[in-house]
């Protein structure tokens, strides 16, 4: 399709855009960074110079970006049959071939688990937790993200229009079309936000590395028993995992400089650095 490519290059374009908008950053904070004359910029004092805003801007809006381009271009290739989605039959295959009665129900389960009406019933129960906190800045992206994964499946599936592996070999009953995967979309999106958002709540290191550890466990099972029962083509998990990166970069973008603390100013310090 015309506008794969067109969006391809709107994806590089945007990519170039940032990679100036980086170089104008770091350029910015090196005049701006205090040392020696003659001394070579560093990454601590180029980041030291720079605002937290700033930096959570660069970074989060770069992942957006780079995640957007690598599912244009899976989708890229995916429309002209070529490169990764051209091992799609054979993949397919291979998980169809290594099905048993106990894979195929724990496949199911992951799939249930990760269908688009529990992960918005999970985000809706979490906005009503939220809002009950009083932590309205949370429920508001949380509703964001879900919302905005919702729009970006009804409106990608019926424009790629890409048929499903053959009703033989399915084994639940889906009738819209393949790609993106909506479960994986939805999932990485929802657990994603719904994680970081539990990292304001969690203190100890060692519990915040266990629920991303579960969390991404979680994703992944969500994604490969879509492959598992028949219903996707790996290129489809691929670029709902991608997409859905991307707008969680924003969308966890939004929600750092939303709850950003930036601390105020020593007022004795200035007034020294004053006089």
């Amino acid at each position: 399709m015309e506008f794969v490519d067109a969006a391809v290059v709107a994806g590089w374009v945007a990519a170039a855009v940032w990679v100036a908008w980086l170089g104008a950053c770091v350029g910015r904070a090196w005049l701006a960074a205090d040392r020696p004359p003659g001394a070579r910029p560093t990454l601590g004092v180029v980041c030291k110079a720079q605002s937290v805003r700033s930096r959570v801007l660069v970074v989060g809006l770069g992942c957006a970006v780079w995640f957007d381009v690598a599912q244009l271009a899976v989708v890229d290739v995916v429309e002209d049959r070529t490169g990764l989605s051209t091992v799609d039959p054979a993949m397919t295959a291979w998980f169809i071939s290594h099905r048993s009665t106990t894979l195929t129900a724990a496949a199911k389960l992951a799939s249930v688990a990760g269908s688009t009406v529990a992960m918005g019933a999970l985000a809706l129960l979490s906005v009503l937790w939220l809002a009950w906190r009083r932590c309205w800045r949370q429920a508001g992206t949380v509703v964001m993200a879900a919302l905005g994964a919702a729009v970006m499946v009804s409106v990608m599936k019926p424009v790629l229009d890409r048929a499903r592996p053959s009703p033989v070999h399915q084994l639940v009953v889906e009738t819209n079309a393949s790609l993106p995967s909506g479960h994986a979309l939805g999932s990485i999106v929802v657990l994603g936000i719904l994680t970081v958002v539990g990292f304001g709540v969690v203190r100890r290191l060692v519990i915040k590395a266990a629920l991303v550890a579960i969390i991404a466990v979680v994703i992944v099972a969500v994604g490969f028993s879509r492959l598992y029962l028949g219903v996707h083509w790996p290129t489809d998990v691929l670029t709902g995992w991608l997409l859905g990166a991307a707008w969680l970069s924003v969308c966890v973008t939004a929600l750092v400089l939303l709850t950003l603390r930036v601390p105020a100013p020593d007022l004795d310090q200035v007034a020294v650095g004053k006089t």
